[in-house]
């Protein structure tokens, strides 16, 4: 990924408060008190530590009030589940539609910053309105421009994703600091990630610990996961894998899919923990059930072995084939050599299972490191989620047009596709232009230059999706090496779950051929 480097102003200390504790202080009724104390008990805004329990009891005593925001953010939650609120989508359209009701634009439009965030988070997630994530770009920005601290988070998010507007990692980090020195956990651990991945700033893993730490400590499962994270990789820390596996069990202990994932793997696999495989199987069965793909891949390769559970192949097939639906591209590998996929080819190879825990055995770090008390999330359930996989789907289109598994390289592609404005093929006639390719030019190496850019059309069902590759092939036979850097354009459909290429197009940007000395 590109990567920017910026200076940010280090923060004065100032006698005044911050806007947001002004905003907080100036509430003068007890329904907006009630909502605002929601608000910090979910983010960890104003340094409160999370609450989520209490926070939707005084959303629902705000909400029986017929308060806008409470409702529209109850319908967040409902529509993901989120701390402990039962994930119902009907529920969640009713509760947006009743806030709407209730006068949430008004609100906004007479310029209350908690009812022009609240109103954004309903276009970024789609309920009781149209998704419409530049919409809710606006409504974000004139509640950030108050120094509302849960705005300039999710717009700090936006911008980092270039999701609704265009992509500015300077800003995202502008954006999270002025949340961060307002005390809000959610941006102090996004704001870290970004130290730990030198993504719009220069790398500093000792400061990505100092954020993850404070978020953390507020009770911020996602900064407990990647501390964790940092801890198990020694990142800005000595490596403690015990410490790791602490922090990981504190995260899981909230419900955090992604770190009773990781937490599994440490049982499974015996590292920093004793190992447990009935422990791993009952972490991995929990993140499993809220959709984590890792953990459903790596649950079914324990029921197909029969460790730390009975034997159970039909259950791995369960399980392998609800992780090949998110686009995990371990549990295809396992599905195809059982022979088992729906409309792929069924030669098992000879090779031994894919061991998913071995896979994935050093946790996969987030992206972004939102946590499940964000309003805008890449968790597997949420609107967000698509730009992950995506992102993956490409990385693994593109490591499979250099290997020989022709079957994988296949399985990509819609049943029918427009390859290079040629008009549409089929599945067979895409795997004779793929041989023919492979037999040209025997030895090949691609690989993606900068960002891959994701761009919705329609959510959770079309995409585009646009990226530079670099790419080498040569024949020995024919004495003949080729490379250069395409430009390509994927329009991606989602199909059961599954993303599938529709129309592949390049444009060359540079290229040179050779002849292979004699010598070789």
């Amino acid at each position: 990924m590109a990567i920017l480097s910026i200076v940010i102003a280090r923060h004065q200390p100032s006698t005044q408060q911050p806007k947001q504790t002004q905003q907080l202080a100036a509430a003068s009724s007890s329904v907006e008190k009630d909502y605002n104390s929601a608000i910090e008990y979910t983010s960890g805004m104003n340094r409160v530590r999370i609450d989520g329990a209490k926070a939707v009891e005084l959303l629902q005593r705000a909400a029986a009030k017929h308060y806008p925001e409470a409702e529209a953010r109850l319908a967040f939650f409902t529509k993901d589940g989120r701390f402990g609120v039962p994930k119902d989508a009907a529920k969640a359209e009713d509760l947006a539609k009743q806030s709407l009701s209730d006068g949430l634009i008004a609100a906004a439009d007479h310029g209350r910053a908690t009812a022009q965030e609240a109103l954004g988070v309903l276009y970024v997630m789609g309920i009781g309105v149209g998704a419409h994530t530049n919409e809710a770009a606006e409504w974000y920005q004139k509640a950030a421009d108050q120094g509302y601290a849960e705005a300039q988070r999710n717009l700090g998010w936006l911008y980092e994703s270039g999701t609704g507007v265009t992509k500015d990692l300077s800003k995202a980090v502008e954006l999270y600091q002025k949340a961060v020195d307002q005390g809000y956990a959610g941006a102090q651990t996004n704001l870290g990630w970004l130290y730990a991945t030198g993504t719009g700033v220069a790398r500093d893993l000792s400061k990505a610990v100092e954020l993850s730490q404070k978020a953390a400590d507020q009770g911020n499962a996602q900064a407990q996961h990647n501390l964790g994270w940092l801890y198990q990789n020694g990142s800005g820390v000595v490596k403690d894998l015990s410490k790791a596996a602490e922090f990981y069990q504190k995260a899981a202990d909230q419900g955090l899919a992604g770190a009773q994932h990781n937490l599994g793997l440490l049982y499974q696999n015996g590292t920093g923990v004793a190992k447990d495989l009935s422990k791993a199987v009952e972490l991995y069965q929990k993140a499993a059930d809220q959709g984590n793909a890792g953990a459903q891949a790596n649950l079914g390769l324990l029921y197909e072995n029969g460790s730390g559970v009975t034997k159970n192949l039909s259950r791995a097939v369960e399980l392998y084939q609800k992780a090949a639906d998110k686009g995990n591209q371990q549990a295809k590998d396992n599905l195809r050599r059982l022979g088992t996929m729906t409309g792929q080819a069924t030669q098992p190879p000879a090779a031994a299972p894919s061991s998913a825990a071995s896979a994935t055995a050093a946790p996969a770090a987030p992206v972004i490191a939102v946590g499940p008390e964000s309003t805008v999330t890449r968790q597997s359930s949420s609107y967000m989620s698509w730009i992950d996989r995506l992102t993956q789907f490409v990385r693994d289109y593109v490591d499979s047009t250099g290997d020989s598994n022709m079957e994988r390289a296949v399985s990509f592609y819609a049943p029918t596709a427009d390859i290079l404005d040629e008009g549409l093929k089929n599945l067979g006639q895409i795997r004779q232009e793929i041989v023919n390719h492979n037999e040209r030019w025997p030895l090949r190496q691609n690989s993606i230059v900068g960002d891959i850019q994701v761009q919705e059309h329609v959510r959770g069902e079309s995409y585009t999706i646009r990226f530079d590759q670099n790419f080498y092939a040569e024949s020995t036979a024919r004495r003949e090496w080729s490379r250069g850097k395409v430009a390509v354009t994927l329009e991606v459909r989602i199909q059961g779950g599954i993303p599938e290429i529709t129309s592949l197009k390049q444009r060359a940007l540079e290229r040179q051929k050779g002849v292979l000395s004699a010598a070789r």
